[in-house]
């Protein structure tokens, strides 16, 4: 079988087991062996070709004839690595950490959870974590036992471990991904690659990939505050401060919840829209603000009573006003105007009453 030349072998593993270059090794008398198959490999020092080197086909047997240059890439990345574990003061890895809200996943905000996720990124030296860096060592994980292509264990926490795993042709299974376990890939086509990986820190990348880190934590937002129109059983709207957290709770007397996203200047446009829908869910209302006798004064900037020539600060008032009518055509007009807000959530009582003792004597529209 004729075996294919070369030149970028550059690594070989002396008998002392450390991996070293063809630059270190040309001058030392001592034996040099492939990564992967363990066959004698020879030192080609020439004036001709780039140094390099390689297999001692000769003495090979048939697993080391089969030994390829992937599979040296895969052996060599796992020595080189191994020794930037043992050699270097610090390894640095790189996660990415998103923080939701606790009620992330049910929550109504749907235009603001943007607010409710912080995204982080935090860094480890591995050096403190793990102590040890081992080539080829089986793992029991919950959906089977792995072997890893480096595994870094720690001998206080042996529970505690990562599986560094070397993709030259294949990447880890899908059973291997669902394990659980805490996984390192590296990408490698070339000793390029390698260097590359061990002079620079571990960070996720299209060839660099995590799997099983744990990279997402519920915590506590400051909640978002919210705006609620609540009628209640005597007839009476009032617009309440809520936020995000607290939307769902309902008062004991109230008629009608509607929860919106707005801000404080918007109150009146809120109250209004209530006061409409009560109309359209068949719920006696009678508010000033609904009024045929009420108008807008450009003069005092307000809302005024035609019949009392006054002033309407509360909308309530109504519920005692011998002369409440109300106005069809601004109930039309309020329900098809553009709300400035959205609506987040909308609650009914079970059993709604009417807050009047006679009923109102205009239609629903």
């Amino acid at each position: 079988m004729e075996k294919e030349i070369r030149t970028e072998q550059h690594y070989a593993v002396s008998v002392s087991g450390r991996l070293v270059h063809i630059n270190e090794a040309h001058c030392c008398a001592e034996d040099f062996y492939c990564p992967h198959c363990g066959c004698r490999m020879m030192k080609k020092c020439g004036s001709i070709r780039a140094w390099h080197f390689a297999h001692d086909w000769h003495n090979a047997d048939e697993f080391q004839k089969k030994c390829s240059y992937e599979t040296y890439l895969h052996g060599c990345a796992k020595y080189k690595l191994k020794q930037w574990f043992y050699e270097s003061e610090s390894i640095i890895f790189h996660i990415p950490r998103v923080y939701v809200c606790k009620a992330f996943d049910n929550c109504m905000m749907v235009e603001e959870k943007n607010k409710c996720i912080r995204k982080e990124h935090q860094s480890y030296d591995l050096k403190k974590l793990f102590d040890r860096c081992e080539i080829e060592v089986s793992t029991k994980e919950i959906n089977g036992d792995y072997r890893a292509d480096l595994l870094l264990m720690s001998t206080q926490k042996p529970e505690n471990h990562v599986l560094v795993e070397i993709k030259v042709f294949h990447g880890c299974t899908e059973k291997k991904k669902a394990s659980n376990a805490r996984i390192i890939e590296f990408d490698v086509n070339s000793e390029d690659d390698i260097e590359y990986i061990v002079s620079h820190d571990i960070e996720e990348s299209d060839k660099v990939r995590y799997y099983g880190f744990r990279n997402t934590e519920e915590d506590n937002f400051n909640p978002i505050s919210l705006n609620k129109f609540r009628l209640y059983k005597s007839g009476k709207p009032r617009i309440v401060r809520c936020n995000c957290k607290t939307i769902l709770e309902r008062h004991r007397s109230s008629l009608l919840e509607i929860t919106a996203n707005m801000s404080e200047a918007d109150g009146t446009y809120l109250n209004l829209y209530g006061l409409i829908k009560a109309r359209d869910l068949k719920i006696s209302v009678s508010n000033c603000f609904l009024c045929e006798h009420c108008i807008y004064s450009p003069e005092a900037e307000c809302n005024m009573c035609k019949i009392k020539n006054a002033k309407i600060d509360k909308g309530a008032d109504a519920l005692e006003c011998n002369s409440y009518e109300v106005s069809l055509a601004r109930c039309e007009k309020l329900k098809n105007k553009a709300m400035p807000f959205t609506i987040l959530d909308m609650w009914t009582a079970n059993n709604i009453a009417p807050h009047r003792s006679a009923p109102p004597t205009d239609t629903v529209l």
